[in-house]
């Protein structure tokens, strides 16, 4: 199955989505209404992926599906958080103050930058970004890696997830999404209360962070099945 959503596809009053199937040799054409859209592929079995106009830039896209061999997906929360106290914690899903004992990961703005953030761990603790800068969602990416370092500067147009190992040895993901708020003085400068934070935990210990049910499709699909 095919979707295109278009428009500012996240926001309320976006015009629904436009849902097609593969031909029996697995192409596809489908129109886009919008400069503005994302286009998602599934199939029960495999997890799910598409692209957006960001990083969709040819006419012709060849899409490959990862298979999904087992049903040990965790959950995805999708949420807004007020981080103004400058760190979120994994561990009990909600924002925390920097110096917490179980905040997770210390967030604020780079000093050299007002669009882009500076997110480090505390001692004991990781983060990586994932190797596909061109993955959108959480789904694609099952397993943490071995290697972090202790903190990265994040440009807040960059379509990254990340991978944190927490200071006792667990494991998620997440992707950030903060306001980048324009003053009357011209200037634009990330804002952290009211910031959208799609996540994942692994609370066994083990580095799989498998999000896909093999069998649940992804909500864009859900109207066009029920």
């Amino acid at each position: 199955m095919v979707a295109i959503e278009a428009g500012y596809y996240d926001a309320p009053g976006s015009p629904g989505p436009i849902i097609t199937k593969t031909n029996s040799d697995g192409t596809f054409e489908v129109a886009r209404r919008s400069e503005y859209y994302r286009l998602t592929v599934w199939k029960e079995g495999y997890a799910p992926s598409g692209c957006n106009n960001q990083i969709c830039l040819n006419e012709i896209l060849d899409v490959r599906l990862r298979k999904v061999k087992t049903d040990v997906a965790i959950p995805t929360i999708d949420k807004i958080y007020d981080l103004s106290k400058g760190a979120f914690s994994f561990r009990i899903g909600a924002a925390v103050d920097s110096d917490a004992s179980d905040a997770d990961i210390i967030i604020k703005v780079d000093p050299t930058s007002p669009t882009k953030m500076i997110i480090s761990v505390p001692e004991g603790g990781g983060i990586a970004p994932t190797s596909n800068p061109g993955i959108l969602d959480l789904d694609n990416t099952p397993s943490a890696p071995e290697n972090y370092v202790k903190e990265i500067s994040i440009d807040n147009t960059t379509l990254v997830a990340y991978f944190v190992q927490t200071r006792d040895g667990k494991y998620a993901k997440f992707r950030i999404m903060p306001d980048l708020n324009e003053y009357s003085n011209g200037q634009t400068k990330l804002e952290f209360t009211s910031c959208r934070i799609i996540w994942a935990f692994q609370s066994d210990g083990s580095r799989n962070l498998e999000t896909v049910s093999p069998t649940k499709p992804p909500a864009v699909f859900m109207s066009d099945i029920n």
